[in-house]
């Protein structure tokens, strides 16, 4: 027997294990999941994001502060019709939901589209691209 076949292989997850990760937390209302799936390099993009807020965040930090300093407008309640698009690369993938909730401010129901682009190496979030509909974001800043 060589090394290779007695030393026990630790499988590092793809990037749709890492997104079903990060949901499972974001369906019990618990960011945590992700934040620990980030990489520290990670960038975060919201190409559509309302004007005023940033469309690119680079690093763990940043991402984190972006977070942190505007509080939570929209209480999550469910991510439906969820599919993943599983790339060649298993590090690549593209994930399609929906996403429903209550907008804090007003009370109204929040019903969103997301398109998900996710790249992960050794197991963390390296590249996440969240393309979701604008003006549901715009109305629920009240």
């Amino acid at each position: 027997m060589t090394n290779a076949t007695t030393h026990a292989t630790r499988e590092v997850p793809g990037a749709a294990e890492v997104f079903e990760r990060a949901l499972a937390g974001f369906r019990a209302n618990d960011p945590l999941p992700w934040i620990a799936l980030l990489g520290e390099d990670a960038v975060l993009e919201l190409p559509f994001n309302p004007p005023g807020k940033p469309q690119r965040l680079s690093g763990k930090d940043n991402i984190l502060s972006y977070f942190q300093s505007s509080p939570a407008t929209i209480d999550f309640n469910s991510f439906t019709n969820v599919r993943i698009h599983p790339m060649i690369d298993s590090d690549w993938i593209v994930a399609e939901l929906t996403a429903s909730g209550t907008v804090q401010t007003t009370g109204e129901a929040y019903d969103n589209r997301y398109v998900v682009v996710l790249h992960t190496r050794e197991g963390l979030i390296r590249l996440q691209r969240d393309y979701f509909n604008p003006l549901m974001a715009l109305n629920s800043d009240g």
